[in-house]
């Protein structure tokens, strides 16, 4: 229930599962404006989609480049990403959007 406090306070968020359903703490992320870095699993391709941030679950060593990019990137670079990421999360994963497009799928079922 703490997310928002706990994400004010980080530079980053890193997912690190093998497997995952509806990566929700990426979408948390991009919604308080902070970069996820993640292992390839579930959905996450779906939400993060900037492929410097992601790694197969197997590769340790190209997870800490991610990670490295990250800590390397410069102000600039960085508010690109976060910005982006924040209108990512405005457009496509705002609960208010999620329950229009739920919405519109329901009514598409009904209609079959």
């Amino acid at each position: 229930e703490d997310i928002v406090e706990i994400l004010n306070v980080i530079d980053c968020v890193l997912l690190t599962s093998v497997t995952e359903g509806l990566p929700t703490v990426v979408i948390e992320s991009y919604s308080q404006r902070k970069i996820a870095i993640s292992t390839i699993c579930g959905g996450v391709q779906e939400i993060i989609r900037d492929p410097v941030f992601l790694a197969p679950s197997n590769d340790k060593k190209l997870i800490k480049k991610r990670i490295d990019f990250f800590l390397n990137l410069s102000s600039d670079e960085s508010n690109f990403f976060l910005e982006k990421n924040y209108n990512l999360f405005l457009t496509e994963f705002h609960v208010k959007i999620m329950i229009k497009n739920f919405f519109e799928a329901y009514k598409e079922v009904l209609s079959a």
